[in-house]
């Protein structure tokens, strides 16, 4: 528990960059010295890159003008190109470069999750999935989208004034548990409300496609 105690303050100083170094250095691998290397391990040239590069383009941005004092903060690379094949490679390249603390797409995060809990490494996550949010070493911006389409659908139920039924549909990609946990609990909600919804069916494209 203490290294955990670490990484969340790693993790705090990382997010947040907090103005202590101490928070930082703290148990430091010897050696290592105030160094922090951030894995960057999402999709920078295929299906979702027109999104992610500007959130690594901005985290680049951001710690070059608001940097920490003392610590030498890394952002390193990888690109996974939306293929989960290379996930768990990608992995195992950022922890030879020194891994402190990985970010990644929800997804993918679950697919490494055991061993990142093994080796003990953070994750800073934009987004989250309801079948991660027990993990102590996973972390996330906001609650997963799951809980924000209940929300949604609850407002509609308690506010809809039209004469039919709301219809609903989803459209997501297939194979990828991000979207599949998304649809599942939309199709789940409005089954649990026959008189409120009817429920059109959902289009999962191929998780190759762009468009």
């Amino acid at each position: 528990m203490k290294k955990l105690a670490r990484v969340v303050a790693l993790v705090l100083a990382v997010a947040l960059l907090a103005s202590v170094p101490g928070s930082v250095g703290c148990g430091r691998e010897e050696g290592r010295g105030n160094e922090v290397v951030i894995g960057w391990e999402w999709d920078l040239t295929g299906r979702a890159a027109l999104a992610v590069v500007q959130v690594y383009d901005a985290l680049r941005d951001y710690l070059t003008l608001n940097t920490v004092p003392g610590v030498d903060i890394k952002v390193v690379p990888y690109d996974a190109k939306s293929d989960p094949a290379r996930v768990p490679g990608g992995y195992e390249w950022l922890k030879g470069r020194g891994l402190d603390v990985l970010s990644a797409a929800p997804q993918d995060v679950l697919l490494l999750r055991s061993r990142l809990e093994a080796d003990q490494i953070p994750v800073f996550q934009v987004s989250n999935i309801l079948a991660t949010l027990d993990s102590d070493w996973i972390f996330s911006e906001y609650g997963p989208p799951e809980s924000q389409l209940e929300v949604e659908l609850q407002w509609i139920t308690d506010t809809w004034e039209g004469a039919e039924k709301a219809k609903v549909g989803f459209v997501g990609l297939s194979g990828v548990p991000f979207y599949e946990s998304q649809r599942d609990k939309v199709e789940a909600w409005v089954a649990e409300h026959p008189d409120d919804f009817e429920w059109l069916g959902a289009e999962m494209a191929p998780s190759t496609t762009t468009s």
